[in-house]
């Protein structure tokens, strides 16, 4: 039994599909954080490339970046690690009562992304009930999963870890919708797809059930601002 479930992990991990995939270009990305790739890891997460040079992810993925002067941002690109540069993330603020408070939760990331091929960003939000895509680390591991609302809310969210330095509740403000699915640890960043293969939102977090959980719908117009200007 124990050799059977080895063999179905290997082959959802380790498919020659989704190796094939990594080694010769796909836009969804693997994000670590530390002082090396393989070693003293803070944290890991996905991202994706939005255009040539920059990848897109959430914030708290490389957050322990900003407080650990040693620690870098590694992005694999075609199997190999590469250090990428945090170019944008929204700013932490402190509320009446001391909390600290984020809009949004968008990073991105300026680096050498070689020739891999982007995504693009949607126009528009979808509607309820339509179906998602969701891809985690590579091209191979893809989720579908219905979407269940939509709204913008603002929560109290528990992002950190044992080993990570500072507080580890933040109170985010975004438009947030539900998908109906098992994300997995490090999923957070993948990008969400329409039916069209267009971006429209990130995995940011699960919430206390199940079979729920919840992405970030990037503002697509500050979205497009925030790509367009610093990278022209």
């Amino acid at each position: 039994m124990k050799s059977l479930i080895v063999a179905a992990l290997f082959a959802l991990f380790f498919s020659p599909k989704a190796y094939g995939q990594k080694q010769n270009g796909c836009p969804v990305v693997e994000i670590r954080v530390g002082r090396e790739p393989g070693n003293g890891v803070f944290d890991q997460g996905t991202g994706f490339v939005a255009k040539k040079g920059v990848v897109v992810t959430v914030k708290h993925v490389i957050e322990e970046s900003l407080k650990d002067k040693e620690a870098h941002i590694y992005v694999d690109i075609k199997g190999k690690w590469r250090i990428a540069e945090l170019a944008y993330a929204p700013p932490v603020v402190l509320d009446a009562e001391g909390r600290e408070t984020q809009e949004g939760d968008l990073a991105i990331l300026r680096m050498d992304t070689d020739d891999l091929p982007s995504l693009p960003l949607a126009e528009t939000v979808p509607k309820i009930g339509g179906m998602l895509a969701s891809y985690q680390y590579q091209c191979g591991n893809k989720v579908e999963m219905p979407l269940q609302s939509i709204q913008r809310e603002t929560r109290w969210v528990y992002h950190g870890c044992p080993w990570c330095i500072g507080p580890q509740w933040r109170i985010y403000s975004a438009i947030f919708f539900t998908l109906k699915g098992v994300v997995p640890n490090g999923a957070s960043g993948s990008p969400v797809l329409n039916k069209k293969g267009e971006v429209i939102g990130l995995v940011f977090s699960g919430n206390d059930c199940s079979f729920c959980n919840y992405s970030i719908v990037l503002d697509i117009a500050e979205a497009r601002l925030i790509l367009d200007h610093p990278f022209k």
